[in-house]
């Protein structure tokens, strides 16, 4: 039995086009319960805009070229050396970002009973650009492991940095408040788990609810959500609601309402394109020195008016723009379109790829899985965290991927 929403274009047209389509069919003026409720920009016009990304990802997806034809006698996995060097130097960014958590543990236990807030800790222990980034790095490791796992015995000191990963990825998404880091680790393994079920077409009951995972995963991500945001922000908006479930219900519904509300108004009441191409290379504007020799190229009108807009006339923490409208505002609809589409055509190489068990696309398959999950909230390609899993995952696959061919008896 197919686990259909594995496959991308699935899970967009089936999952995320119904939320779309709720979002803008429900009547939200002035939306939500919080004390910076906001005016809805959501009209026909923007709707229509959305509409034009499902369709031209689903062209590109359906009309995409992929020239890997199944071999069922090569096996691919990478270099051990190389799975040891990204592991190593993921656990050394975690320790130079989180060293304060060293000298000073207790403030996990603060966090924990709340007596300090993930704003205060972000607001006093900055990230190192280009250096704290590489934790990101434990993506690619976990995929990497899992796919060498496959073909060769896992070492001590491979398994080893793989549970120390999680368990920094989890620290993380607390002390930082990240819960895209946790989605980050916890995709990658799941989709493995389930890619292998299919494979082995696993029957029964089991499978029948995998079918339903992602609605599922609603209520799941509900009890994540308030998990995290109970350390987040509990203490403050206590005040402004009856108990901890009507808080996170509402906080969810407008970080993805909130999110395409926040790219129509920016598309309603500013002039665009700017031209930026901020919403396709973000990371590039955030690296190291060069970031801010580009960021003095553009116009500072057309990089900063978005932010300028957002924090100006919208709620200040639900201003997250929506990945599929943003791309508009910076490059016009033409610009957009051949966006979705080499979006749809990298998403249906990198699904091939991962579901026959080797080419480059399957060392970064889990990434593009995710920028099509949160494509409702943010354009996640273009953000720095994703850019030194694609580097690595090309220098991994060109330079450290050994490829055997097998025998059959």
């Amino acid at each position: 039995m197919k686990i259909w929403w594995i496959n991308p274009l699935n899970l967009l047209l089936r999952f995320i086009f119904p939320i779309y389509l709720l979002i803008f069919i429900i009547p939200f003026e002035n939306v939500g319960s919080s004390p910076y409720a906001v005016q809805n920009y959501l009209d026909l016009n923007i709707f229509f805009l959305g509409i034009i990304f499902f369709l031209f990802f689903s062209f590109g997806f359906i009309f995409s070229f992929n020239n890997l034809r199944k071999d069922p006698y090569i096996v691919e996995y990478v270099s051990p050396k190389f799975l040891s060097f990204i592991g190593i130097t993921t656990i050394l960014a975690y320790i130079i970002w989180f060293n304060f958590l060293i000298f000073n543990p207790h403030m996990l236990i603060d966090q924990l009973t709340g007596r300090i807030s993930a704003y205060n800790i972000r607001k006093n222990y900055t990230t190192i650009s280009g250096l704290t980034t590489l934790s990101q790095l434990g993506v690619l490791y976990i995929v990497l492991y899992l796919q060498n796992k496959k073909k060769l015995k896992p070492s001590i000191r491979h398994k080893t940095f793989f549970r120390l990963i999680i368990i920094l990825t989890f620290i993380r998404s607390i002390v930082w408040s990240e819960r895209l880091a946790i989605i980050e680790v916890i995709f990658p393994i799941a989709l493995f788990f389930f890619m292998s079920l299919e494979i082995k077409k696993t029957k029964g009951l089991m499978m029948k609810l995998v079918r339903f995972l992602p609605y599922i995963g609603i209520f799941m991500l509900l009890i994540l959500f308030g998990f995290f945001e109970y350390f987040r922000s509990w203490s403050y908006y206590q005040k402004y609601y009856d108990n901890i479930i009507q808080f996170t219900v509402d906080r969810v519904f407008m970080y993805y309402y909130g999110a395409v509300n926040s790219a129509a108004a920016v598309l309603k009441m500013t002039h665009w394109p700017s031209l930026s191409l901020n919403s396709y290379f973000n990371w590039i504007y955030k690296f190291p020195y060069f970031g801010t020799y580009i960021s003095n190229m553009v116009p500072a009108e057309s990089y900063g008016d978005w932010e300028v807009f957002l924090n100006r006339y919208l709620d200040p923490e639900f201003n997250n723009p929506t990945g599929f409208l943003k791309p508009y505002w910076d490059s016009g609809i033409l610009g957009a379109i051949l966006f979705f589409i080499i979006w749809g055509t990298i998403s249906k190489i990198s699904y091939v790829h991962f579901k026959r068990g080797y080419g480059l696309g399957l060392y970064f398959f889990p990434i593009i899985f995710i920028s099509v999950l949160e494509c409702l909230r943010v354009p996640y390609l273009s953000e720095s965290r994703v850019f030194p899993v694609f580097f690595f995952s090309i220098i991994g696959y060109c330079f450290f991927t050994k490829r055997l061919r097998i025998h059959p008896i």
